[in-house]
C-alpha cells in the first residue's frame, strides 16, 4: 500500500461557513492502475485504510476509489492542479447557470401562484402557465 501507483491527483471544491466562500484543494492517492485508468482514493481514505487488517483494508478501499481515466478531458481529479482549478472554475460555471435556471423559474411560479391565491384561482390538473423572464427568454430553445 505504501508503493507508489502513480501520480497524486487533486480535485478543488468549495465550502463556506460564517466567514465566507472557501477553496480547498483534496488529494487523491493511486491505488490502482489499468492501461487506461487510474483507481484513487482521497488522501484521508488512504490514511484510515493503513489502520486497518489487510481484509478489511482490501475491503475498504475497493468501496471508496474512484476510477479516473489517465488521458479523458472529464474527470473526478486530475494528475495537475492547473488541470484541476480549470475543472472547478467549469463547475461553479455550471452550477451558476443552474441557479440561475432555478431562481427565475421559482420567481415566476411564485408569483404566479401568489396572484392565484389573492384572486381565489385554484387550477386544475393541467399546467398552469407562468410566463417568462429575460432570462428563460435567453436560452436557446431549439
Amino acid at each position: 500500500m505504501d508503493k507508489k501507483i502513480g501520480p497524486d491527483h487533486y480535485r478543488y471544491f468549495t465550502t463556506m461557513d460564517e466567514r465566507g466562500v472557501f477553496i480547498h484543494c483534496q488529494r487523491f492517492i493511486a491505488v490502482g492502475e489499468t492501461p487506461h485508468f487510474y483507481y484513487v482514493v482521497s488522501e484521508t481514505t488512504h490514511r484510515f485504510a493503513k489502520c486497518l487488517s489487510e481484509a478489511s483494508r482490501q475491503l475498504h478501499i475497493k468501496k471508496n476509489r474512484k476510477r479516473v481515466s489517465k488521458d479523458g478531458w472529464r474527470r473526478h481529479c486530475y494528475p495537475d492542479k492547473n488541470q484541476a482549478l480549470k475543472s472547478l472554475v467549469e463547475r461553479q460555471r455550471h452550477r451558476i447557470h443552474h441557479a440561475k435556471l432555478n431562481l427565475s423559474a421559482g420567481s415566476l411560479a411564485m408569483a404566479e401562484a401568489e396572484r392565484m391565491l389573492e384572486a381565489g384561482h385554484i387550477p386544475g390538473d393541467g399546467g398552469h402557465p407562468c410566463g417568462s423572464d429575460e432570462y428563460i427568454e435567453s436560452l436557446a430553445w431549439e
